[in-house]
């Protein structure tokens, strides 16, 4: 125990600096968008990290195209343009264009280039945004690295908000599970104890890996309610053990039975987690391993500091009584078990069309990605998204950009520029398009012919350079086509658009790279589901390989299997009725996306299989206790739902309400995450646990401990099946 002390103090110093080295979590992939942006980066200078600022005046009579108005903007942004970390600036004055002033004309914005990655550049933020100059201006700072930084600090917000809210609650609720407060506070010091460690351990793994900053909402979330549900099956265990047994021998046959169960529930649960460090993104691979260590160190507590604590408590854990003390085996879980079983298929028909029929909204799910409509309403990021969008018009701030390389420079070859002409043209003329710019679009009058003798001869490229921002768009070999549509990035519209431009072909052999920020974030969610399948498969298949060493069963590891994915098939579909059709949004405090956010589910399946894993191994484990020493298979689905449905519910509860704690959050996919995960571990462990599986290993009988007698036991053969 004196370690454990030790390591507490020591943590305590450490855990406070948790997020000091996170990154955003954005990973290289190998796909079009990214390859796009790497030859905008390498032959045209355009960094895959920017910002943008909006300015605006409350001057009736002062003009962005005034001199005023420029000088006053150039003056705000002149510390920022001397950091290190900007590359370049574009201003509607300076290598910009006047679309870059609002119709208006009241308001104008700059892009800022920066010489880093998007993980250093959200680093970097706010010492970046800390170098502009006050201004007699409005100047809001948005784009892609202020909305997720902003995002980053909501979700950090988000958290410790749960965790204050979480504490309390499952307090009161282990109060009344254990009637007694000793027996209470164990396992809530035990959580907290565990958000302590869990918080350095994350701390310790940024110093030698990256990891993302998403993955202290998983980790927190982890290290309370895994903590304090082994610790709620220890201590259960112990006081049902202690009524019969000094505390010597109850705590070993504690640790020998309900010990075993919790190797092997965190196993599952490691299983579960581990299918994210498949991912080639930095922050699902992250969380995985964030989430395996809370396991292994939630599992270090129970089997080492736990059991200590409860040799020192002895008899004192019922001490503090708040009310008289239940008998552990209630008889209404006794009465309920073999009214299951009593009606097995009367219940079980209804139990799974119900959970099918929850599940039905996930076929239509529409995956989505985070942007700044997410954010709380006073985010600085949100506030300018919307006022560019407002002034600008939504298409404007994040077109469509297609990086054309060819074989040979585009400069004094007319057959280059005319095919390039036709395949602007054939663009340029979708109805959803509002205008392109790229360099056979320089002058709108010009025809095809007209860019062919202008870009023949050197001295006519040098005078429309000097018209126009030519050295933007084009680099020998290498241009940028950027198109402009009326609708939103990462609608569905404008989806659809980035994936009809791609099955244009070029009739010039042009390598071309659809990119921006609806193509990047549609190849991420593109890769990121590629995988997903296979996760699956391999969490299920490592997960009955672990029941079936567990069990001793071919049957049951395949049951267990098939429960947990009607549980989170039902909270899937559970989640899109509510957050993708904004049903309860006005209870639930948060504007209706139109989708799931993409990692969502991933996540849940992830996370929930394996927790979910946990209450059928507490249930079954009991089970088997009775089974091995009666060989009746009613009588021990009667013993097993009789001794555990208790302290399953009860642990379910507890773990529900820290998910749900998340659900008071700011950020729409955090307030998701939430509540999906609560509702699915809800429905695993009263619908699917205390109705579906007592029903289904009733009807199977013998046959749920069948096994192969080669593998069987010799101590404990397989049944013989009628």
């Amino acid at each position: 125990m004196s370690l454990w002390i030790l390591a507490f103090i020591s943590a305590l110093f450490i855990a406070p600096m948790a997020q000091s080295n996170l990154k955003a979590g954005f990973g290289e992939i190998d796909v079009e968008s990214r390859r796009g942006l790497e030859i905008m980066e390498k032959k045209l200078g355009f960094p895959e990290s920017s910002l943008t600022i909006f300015f605006s005046s409350q001057d009736p009579n002062l003009s962005a195209k005034d001199n005023k108005f420029a000088a006053e903007l150039q003056k705000s942004i002149t510390p920022l343009t001397q950091s290190p970390y900007v590359s370049r600036v574009m201003t509607p004055y300076d290598g910009g264009t006047e679309s870059m002033i609002s119709p208006d004309e009241k308001s104008a914005y700059v892009v800022v280039f920066l010489n880093t990655s998007i993980d250093e550049s959200m680093d970097k933020f706010d010492e970046l945004k800390n170098l502009i100059a006050p201004s007699k201006l409005e100047v809001l700072v948005t784009g892609g690295i202020a909305i997720f930084a902003d995002l980053n600090r909501a979700i950090a917000s988000d958290l410790r908000r749960a965790e204050l809210i979480a504490l309390p609650i499952v307090l009161i609720a282990l109060v009344l599970v254990y009637s007694s407060v000793v027996a209470a506070g164990l396992p809530i010091a035990i959580g907290g104890l565990s958000i302590v460690f869990t918080l350095a351990m994350v701390f310790g793994l940024s110093q030698i890996t990256d990891v993302s900053i998403f993955v202290l909402n998983i980790a927190s979330f982890l290290g309370l309610g895994i903590a304090i549900d082994y610790s709620l099956l220890v201590v259960n265990r112990f006081r049902e053990e202690l009524k019969q047994y000094p505390k010597e021998i109850a705590l070993g046959l504690t640790m020998s039975t309900a010990g075993k169960a919790l190797l092997f529930s965190g196993l599952t649960t490691a299983l579960g987690l581990s299918g994210l460090l498949f991912f080639d993104f930095m922050a699902l691979r992250s969380i995985g391993i964030g989430g395996i260590f809370v396991v292994i160190l939630s599992l270090l507590q129970v089997f080492t500091l736990l059991p200590a604590v409860l040799y020192f408590l002895g008899g004192r854990i019922n001490s503090l009584p708040i009310t008289k003390l239940r008998p552990e085996n209630d008889q209404i879980w006794t009465t309920f078990a073999r009214f299951v079983m009593r009606y097995p298929i009367l219940i079980m028909v209804p139990v799974i069309t119900i959970l099918v029929l929850l599940g039905i909204p996930f076929l239509r799910v529409q995956i989505g990605a985070p942007w700044a409509s997410i954010l709380p309403e006073n985010a600085e990021a949100r506030i300018g998204w919307e006022k560019l969008n407002q002034e600008f018009g939504e298409g404007e701030m994040a077109p469509i950009l297609i990086v054309v390389s060819s074989p040979t420079s585009f400069l004094g070859n007319p057959e280059s520029i005319g095919r390039l002409y036709d395949y602007v043209e054939t663009i340029d003329s979708d109805s959803r398009v509002n205008r392109v710019d790229s360099i056979v679009t320089l002058r709108p009058q010009a025809t095809r012919a007209d860019y062919q003798f202008l870009y023949s001869d050197p001295l006519r490229i040098q005078a429309l350079g000097e018209e126009n921002s030519l050295s933007n768009l084009l680099a020998g070999d290498t241009t940028l086509i950027r198109v402009f549509e009326e609708n939103p990035p990462l609608s569905s519209s404008s989806k659809r658009l980035v994936e009809d431009i791609r099955l244009l072909s070029p009739e010039f052999p042009f390598n071309t790279y659809v990119t921006g920020v609806t193509a990047d974030i549609m190849d991420s969610v593109d890769e990121m589901y590629k995988d997903f399948p296979k996760i699956i498969l391999y969490v299920m298949v490592s997960t009955y390989i672990a029941l079936f060493f567990l069990f001793r069963s071919v049957v049951l590891p395949i049951k267990a299997i098939a429960m947990n994915g009607m549980s989170i098939f039902a909270s899937y579909g559970a989640l899109v009725f509510i957050f993708q059709d904004g049903n309860f949004h006005n209870y639930l405090d948060f504007v209706p996306q139109g989708n799931i956010e993409a990692t969502i589910p991933i996540l849940m399946f992830c996370v929930i299989f394996g927790l979910s894993m946990d209450y059928e191994v507490f249930l079954l484990t009991r089970v088997k206790e009775f089974y091995d020493s009666t060989r009746s298979n009613s009588r021990s689905v009667e013993y097993g739902l009789a001794r555990t449905g208790r302290v399953i519910t009860s642990a379910a509860l507890i773990l529900a309400l820290v998910s749900a704690a998340f659900a008071t959050g700011e950020i729409v996919f955090v307030k998701a995450l939430g509540i999906g995960t609560a509702l699915a571990i809800l429905i695993d462990a009263t619908v699917v646990r205390i109705l579906l599986v007592p029903s289904i290993m009733y009807l199977l009988g013998d046959w749920n401990w069948w096994c192969p007698r080669f593998i069987s036991r010799k101590e404990n053969p397989s049944p013989k099946i009628p």
